[in-house]
């Protein structure tokens, strides 16, 4: 392999995983003040727009879909295997994507005795991540044919 093929790869997962962080962790959160239950009444404007906090394993969920849909699409559009492509597959997506993140917050729910919130992680978590994948491939493989980038068969 190629130093600078690795290095390529490298840089990809490292701004795939900073994609991650920022919108996992740097989601926007609701002040603490304005957390408690509202009294009746009381709501101003100013709390009507606040962002609705969206929970963590949520936002994951979002970043993985959006990261098998990405990983599809250069997976059905780019000739594999090919530099570009490992670039973005194993180098963007995979820093971008946290599978073992979902298997820890499915392992916490399961400890807290929440099964239903446990199935509905692992479960939604594969259903979407394969879903997306499927979607990205068929659209990568339609624009790839009309691109003349080569039609990836199954």
């Amino acid at each position: 392999m190629d130093v600078l093929f690795i290095l390529a790869v490298a840089i990809a997962g490292g701004v795939g995983a900073c994609v991650r962080y920022v919108a996992v962790e740097g989601w926007p959160r609701v002040p603490a003040h304005h957390t408690g239950a509202a009294v009746a009444g009381s709501a101003t404007a100013a709390d009507a727009r606040l962002p609705r906090r969206v929970a963590p394993e949520w936002r994951l969920m979002i970043v993985n879909v959006i990261a098998s849909l990405i990983a599809g699409l250069a997976a059905g559009l780019l000739p594999l295997p090919t530099v570009a492509s490992m670039v973005v597959i194993s180098g963007f997506c995979g820093g971008m994507s946290s599978w073992s993140s979902v298997m820890l917050d499915a392992a916490n729910a399961l400890s807290a005795r929440k099964l239903g919130k446990t199935a509905i992680i692992v479960v939604a978590q594969m259903l979407w991540g394969v879903f997306a994948a499927l979607i990205g491939v068929t659209v990568g493989q339609l624009l790839g044919a009309n691109l003349g980038l080569g039609l990836l068969t199954w």
